[in-house]
């Protein structure tokens, strides 16, 4: 018997959630069990080229790339902490693929395309839809608009077959064991187009196809109501707005409706004929200005707010929920989950302070992977770059001015190894650093909750303390700065620069650490902990360079989660 879990990501918040889920698995929040297979995303979203979407499949892959990074037999024999308790994939279901072929293999097509099959389909189009809506192409989604999306997604399943099915990653891990057992998690909001027509229709559709497996399929998501808006409404170019965010709250009243009334919605004991074993909701108000508007595409690419990452924490909450009693059978169903902040409201019942202690476990742990991403920027890579653009391929310079190479390499090997060594360093930290570039930007986004990004101006981010003094403001706009540089590592790096910023940021952790005390790890202390370690290893010329780079940022992870 094995055990897999899968996340149903719909739409282009589905996908954005999706991407701080797995920078949590990372972190390693979800639980490692031993018999679980690698953890499979699926993105639905018929816009393929949602800026959004595209971004979220690259740091997924960052992510999948640092867990797979190599270490030396001693590092295993110490037990050394890795990312991620299990792998992450990414599904190759495609939404526009599995349309096209249900279409004719119409790329893109129109409603009245999908649905207008002949003179009566036609005469009910008219009846239902607007000449808009018959003729809105999809290229880019359903533009908020989940009555067009459901009407086709409904069509899409009323004709899948068992080669094109959304479904098709659970039922091939499903069918390959009778003993098998899956959990499905589907992120998406009540307020926009795809999310909004998928969501419980995905669901249903998934409890029936499986109705025989009942005890080894439990499906769950998360549901979001409006938290965010837009800014600029017809964006750079976009030309005519085809969603307005101040109909979210129409949307949702009328959808909230519809999910009252469905008595099937939740599955209370195996044998209901229900959709969910359990259902998470959160929302936010007043809704955060998260970025300018775009209708789709590579525009599409708004900034993270406090609730993508609450959502994407509800995904992990599932996951380590244990639904099994001793004997097998199934318990704890039909709950819902509604997250409320306990933060100070002002009169008119609106969050005005959330702190760091209202995220609890999940700021600790965000914290803790922050110092790991600081170390990695400011003192593994920028060390490197700055003596790189000095060396002048001398030896000696890059020996005496980076500590990574004192700690992993005897001077003499260094010497007659040099050029070898330096390149796999290259290589190694051009990695290393498309995920810190990722997850600093989570940092930062989640740092200034509640800012006004389109404007430039604070909004509502002076209600919101999320990390306390370790991640002020400043100190990660300085992180966010040297991984900026080092971005074009190696090549035309603005060496003044980055030095200036590390000095600043290595300036405010002193201060920091003076508020703190030994509680914070600063980037020295992760320095000096490593060479002390480090000092009792012995490699051998058979140590390739890659592993004893990957012992080091291992043993650099521990250190700052310990």
């Amino acid at each position: 018997m094995a055990t897999k879990y899968f996340c149903y990501c719909i739409g282009g918040t589905g996908a954005r959630v999706a991407e701080v889920a797995a920078h949590l698995c990372a972190m390693k929040m979800i639980k490692k069990v031993d018999d679980l297979e690698p953890i499979e995303f699926i993105i639905v979203d018929k816009d393929d080229s949602c800026g959004g979407t595209t971004q979220a499949k690259e740091t997924i892959g960052n992510i999948s790339t640092l867990s797979g990074l190599t270490k030396t037999q001693k590092l295993d024999e110490a037990k050394t902490i890795g990312f991620c308790n299990h792998k992450l994939n990414i599904a190759s279901w495609n939404f526009s693929n599995a349309l096209s072929n249900i279409c004719n293999n119409i790329n893109n097509p129109k409603l009245v395309q999908v649905l207008g099959n002949n003179d009566d389909d036609e005469l009910v189009m008219r009846a239902f839809y607007n000449e808009e809506a018959r003729e809105t192409d999809t290229e880019k989604g359903f533009y908020g608009k989940p009555s067009l999306g459901t009407s086709i997604f409904e069509y899409m399943l009323s004709t899948a077959n068992q080669n094109n099915n959304i479904l098709d990653p659970v039922r091939q891990f499903l069918d390959g064991n009778a003993n098998n057992r899956a959990k499905v998690f589907i992120i998406g909001s009540i307020f926009g187009g795809t999310g909004a027509a998928i969501f419980s229709k995905l669901a249903a559709y998934m409890r029936e196809y499986f109705a025989g497996r009942g005890n080894d399929l439990l499906v769950s998501g998360v549901l979001l109501l409006p938290y965010f808006s837009f800014g600029i409404r017809d964006g750079a170019g976009d030309g005519t707005p085809l969603i307005n965010s101040g109909d979210f709250g129409k949307k949702s009243y009328l959808a909230l409706s519809q999910y009252a009334q469905n008595e099937h919605l939740m599955r209370k004991a195996v044998a209901d004929n229900g959709s969910f074993d359990s259902l998470y909701i959160c929302g936010q108000d007043p809704l955060h200005v998260v970025g300018g508007y775009a209708n789709g595409g590579q525009g599409q690419k708004n900034h993270f707010d406090l609730v993508d990452l609450i959502a994407a924490d509800a995904m992990v909450d599932f996951f380590n929920k244990n639904f099994y009693d001793n004997a097998g059978a199934v318990t704890d169903l039909g709950k819902i989950y509604e997250y409320r902040f306990s933060g100070t409201a002002n009169d008119k019942g609106k969050i005005a302070n959330v702190k760091h202690t209202e995220i609890g476990e999940l700021a600790v742990n965000l914290n803790k992977m922050f110092r790991f991403v600081v170390f990695l920027v400011a003192r593994f890579a920028a060390q490197f770059a700055i003596n790189y653009s000095r060396s002048g391929n001398n030896w000696k310079t890059m020996w005496k001015g980076v500590l990574t190479f004192q700690t992993l390499f005897g001077k003499e090997e260094f010497k007659e190894n040099f050029v070898n060594i330096e390149t796999a360093m290259i290589d190694f930290i051009n990695g290393v650093l498309k995920y810190c570039t990722d997850y600093i930007r989570l940092m930062y986004d989640i740092s200034k909750t509640g800012y006004d990004w389109p404007n430039d101006t604070e909004g509502a981010s002076g209600n919101y303390n999320l990390f306390g003094v370790a991640v002020g403001k400043d100190y990660i706009g300085h992180v966010e700065s040297i991984c900026s540089h080092l971005t074009e590592v190696l090549t035309e790096v603005n060496i003044a620069n980055l030095e200036q910023d590390v000095k600043e940021l290595l300036d405010d952790e002193i201060k920091i650490q003076k508020s703190l005390g030994n509680s914070f790890k600063s980037v020295n202390d992760v320095t000096e902990a490593l060479r002390e370690f480090f000092s009792a290893i012995n490699y051998t010329t058979t140590d390739s360079y890659d592993k004893r780079f990957g012992d080091y940022i291992y043993k650099a992870l521990e250190i700052c989660f310990s």
